[in-house]
């Protein structure tokens, strides 16, 4: 199935980048935190965690966290 890529917005892009440094920081981020952190739902964060990991994010996702072993290392 091809998708189309979605055009996303330079301040979700600025999110996605200090998500992962957040991630590289601290190991390991719950929605909540990162929700409360940016004053966005908890489903943005869910989505922001997808989409970098469909771009190849090495981490593990569960229900409300996600967690690296091998932080990202591009950004």
């Amino acid at each position: 199935m091809n998708r189309k890529r979605k055009r996303v917005s330079p301040l979700t892009e600025q999110r996605r980048r200090l998500i992962l440094e957040r991630v590289r920081a601290w190991g390991e981020v719950r929605t909540s935190e990162l929700a409360g952190l940016f004053g966005v739902s908890p489903m943005t964060i869910r989505n922001d965690l997808n989409a970098l990991s469909e771009a190849g994010a090495p981490w593990r996702t569960g229900r409300s966290r996600a967690s690296s072993s091998t932080p990202p290392s591009w950004g």
